[in-house]
């Protein structure tokens, strides 16, 4: 089924048009599937997908003004990346952070994955993740490009987006 967008309903993330609302079993509604960027948000169903995996897909963005391009990882392998990189190189705090947040984030991982999992052997629709996780960032601050290791950025702010990373040649 399309809505008038050309936005298919019923397939992937976004529900049927028909969807049973009142009695959605973990009490979702029409806004838990709002989408900015339909196409984006299947970009990044597909690569980097939710798994922990290696998958990754170079991406630029633009965010209220600010430009930045890095490597779109999956929730669960930015946790391990980024908690790794706090535990060994982050000094006493970030040692202490990166410990503490190994022993947490797991858990947010795990319960991420039941969920969908929960959802999608039910037949039902599955809301997409709200932020999209980089590592290997380029911020654009006047005429430099200043690297930082991890961000997250929320979808919902993304104003446009392009396959690519600063400093990629086109083929």
């Amino acid at each position: 089924m399309v809505d008038d967008m050309n936005i298919p309903h019923g397939t992937g993330t976004l529900p049927p048009l028909e969807y049973d609302w009142a009695n959605d079993p973990d009490g979702l509604t029409p806004a838990d599937f709002d989408t900015k960027d339909w196409l984006l948000d299947s970009l990044l169903s597909a690569i980097p997908g939710e798994a922990d995996t290696d998958k990754a897909i170079s991406i630029g963005l633009s965010v209220h003004g600010t430009v930045l391009s890095g490597r779109a990882v999956s929730f669960a392998r930015w946790t391990k990346l980024w908690t790794a990189y706090l535990a060994e190189s982050g000094g006493r705090n970030g040692q202490e952070l990166g410990e503490g947040f190994q022993v947490v984030l797991p858990d947010a991982v795990q319960h991420r994955t039941d969920f969908r999992n929960r959802r999608e052997a039910r037949h039902l629709p599955v809301p997409k993740p709200e932020y999209l996780n980089l590592t290997h960032v380029k911020v654009v601050i006047g005429d430099q490009l200043v690297n930082i290791r991890f961000t997250r950025v929320r979808t919902s702010q993304i104003d446009a987006w392009w396959v690519g990373e600063f400093g990629e040649e086109e083929s």
